[in-house]
């Protein structure tokens, strides 16, 4: 009776051993090398595909921030020029590439006489946006760059019926100045342009 009891558990056991063997030499084959390329070929193409995202991710940022760059300077230079010739008491110089006023850039302090101001570009580096509060009495000029990356700067002189004045200008003819200002880098280019009426001037 012994026996025949544990003949069947016998073969149960055997049967699971087996199978157990199987399951193990199934599983202890490794990878093909068919199987190995093919994986290195699927990782190689996802991290192309999220290198080359993130490079025109960061170029789009670069672009963004270049254009908001120029953007900035180009308002900030033309509407401080804009302003101060509509201010202005006197032109005294008016050329295709530089302008010179005067005007009172501190209305609110105790000195009412207007200073001598000018707008050019660098002699040395065209690129530099200069503007010079003239000097007087034996004080020294007061220089400073308004913005950098310049590509050009045009003044355009209209005489009080709209109409352009050519060079050399007649200083007293003009009535409105239009200003273009274009700034350039990295290929990218912003162009922006205003006009002033001298206001103060007849």
């Amino acid at each position: 009776m012994c026996n025949k009891l544990s003949r069947p558990y016998g073969r149960y056991e055997g049967t699971r051993t087996k199978d157990k063997l199987w399951f193990t030499y199934a599983n202890s084959r490794g990878i093909t090398l068919l199987e190995l390329l093919i994986t290195i070929a699927v990782s190689v193409i996802l991290l192309g595909a999220m290198f080359l995202s993130f490079v025109i991710g960061l170029r789009r940022w670069e672009e963004a921030s270049i254009n908001s760059l120029l953007t900035r300077n180009a308002l900030f230079s033309l509407d401080k020029i804009t302003r101060e010739i509509r201010q202005a008491t006197n032109l005294y110089e008016a050329e295709a590439n530089k302008l010179t006023i005067d005007v009172d850039i501190n209305p609110l302090d105790s000195n009412t006489s207007p200073e001598r101001v000018s707008y050019y570009l660098d002699s040395l580096d065209n690129t530099l946006l200069m503007r010079k509060v003239w000097g007087g009495g034996g004080s020294p000029d007061k220089i400073r760059v308004l913005t950098n990356n310049v590509h050009s700067l045009e003044f355009t002189y209209r005489d009080g019926n709209n109409n352009t004045l050519s060079f050399p200008v007649t200083i007293s003819e003009v009535r409105l100045i239009e200003i273009k200002l274009v700034l350039r880098e990295s290929g990218r280019e912003f162009s922006l342009s205003n006009s002033a009426y001298l206001r103060n001037i007849q």
